[in-house]
């Protein structure tokens, strides 16, 4: 499937509970490994990718590596240097404070990590963080690694919000600062994919003509991958429509009182449990060459509590943390579980397994006994 404004060359694995990665030259360009989780409290996931194995948050559509609570003293990014020039050029998000005067000392090139979850933005030093991983084959850690990258500190108070225990967050845009290390600028570093219609049932969801259309230019529309968005988020006019249709498809199933942030909700006790997930009316997701991505009810639905079950999609709003500029659909996290995707940034595509659960196997299955750092 296209990729829309690739960059760079990387390849990356992700929600396998692990993310592969091409390091730089320094190790071969050897492919790594890193383990990615997903925290029950907040619906977020996590990669072990700091020494030490602290988690940092992973957000697919991050323009940068931040890391709170810098130790004292830590190396700076000179104001004149390449890498700060890189610095500069990196989205800078609206209404971020400036940097306040540094006293005595080198000039610091300012950096300004940003909360993808609530939004908050800050102005900190930028540095190099020390990262750790595995280096792979493919299929499974043969040993080690450690590698630095530049990114930034920031303070304690960004932390708010992201999973309990992560450190910061790792971005894998393809900005100048993410850690597939880029050397284009769009002015969206998203990884976007093209949409050309929603079925349910294998009947099409009637929209509104040219609704899933991209402006490559401002990010705007387009449907994009984010690990920050939980569930999928729809504009009202995607939402809608597909909602009102898995609700017709679904009539005979016995209904529960919603449970926010979810309108669509079953009693558990309806449904039946098949290999891929629920016993519901599959969606697909018409791509851009013809190729249609199932989600069968293990992607469709959540169990939110013992007596309900609702529809993973959630309208999109000003409160969701939209991964970039007002994409028409972010495909969260919740409907990439356990499938195995592959961006070639160089021939602009990506690929996907579809649901693991149905050949028998899940993302957990991944062998990570082998070669581990921690």
């Amino acid at each position: 499937m296209s990729l829309h404004r690739s960059s760079t060359a990387a390849l990356v694995a992700l929600l396998a509970l692990a993310v592969l990665l091409g390091t730089s030259a320094d190790d071969g360009g050897q492919p790594i490994v890193a383990r990615v989780s997903k925290d029950a409290s907040t619906a977020l996931y996590n990669i072990a990718i700091k020494v030490g194995g602290v988690p940092l948050l992973l957000d697919l559509a991050g323009p940068m590596l931040w890391l709170a609570n810098c130790p004292t003293p830590h190396r700076i990014i000179p104001c004149v240097s390449h890498d700060c020039d890189d610095i500069s050029t990196t989205y800078r998000p609206p209404g971020c404070p400036k940097p306040g005067l540094r006293g005595e000392g080198p000039c610091a090139c300012p950096a300004y990590p940003r909360n993808p979850v609530d939004g908050r933005c800050r102005s900190d030093d930028a540095t190099t963080i020390t990262l750790a991983a595995n280096a792979t084959d493919g299929q499974n850690p043969l040993y080690p690694v450690t590698f630095r990258a530049v990114g930034s500190c920031a303070p304690g108070e960004l932390l708010e919000s992201l999973p309990a225990g992560a450190a910061g967050v790792a971005g894998l845009s393809r900005l100048p600062l993410s850690l597939p290390t880029q050397f284009k600028h769009p002015y969206n570093g998203g990884y976007y994919f093209g949409i050309t219609g929603i079925a349910v049932n294998q009947q099409s969801v009637a929209t509104p003509p040219g609704v899933f259309d991209l402006d490559a230019g401002s990010g705007t529309g387009g449907a994009v991958f984010s690990t920050v968005t939980p569930y999928t988020a729809l504009r009202w006019d995607i939402y809608w429509p597909l909602r009102n249709a898995f609700d017709v498809a679904t009539s005979g199933i016995a209904r529960a009182d919603k449970v926010a942030p979810f309108d669509l909700c079953y009693q558990a006790s309806a449904l039946t449990v098949t290999r891929v997930g629920y016993a519901v009316p599959s969606i697909e997701l018409m791509l851009d060459g013809g190729r249609n991505w199932t989600l069968p009810g293990a992607s469709s639905l959540v169990q939110v509590n013992n007596n309900t079950v609702c529809f993973a999609f959630v309208q999109m709003a000003s409160s969701m943390p939209a991964a970039v500029d007002s994409p028409a659909v972010i495909l969260g996290g919740h409907q990439m579980e356990n499938n195995l995707l592959m961006f070639d940034l160089v021939k602009e595509t990506f690929a996907f397994s579809g649901l693991l659960l149905g050949i028998r196997t899940t993302c957990s299955n991944f062998n990570f006994t082998m070669g581990s750092s921690y």
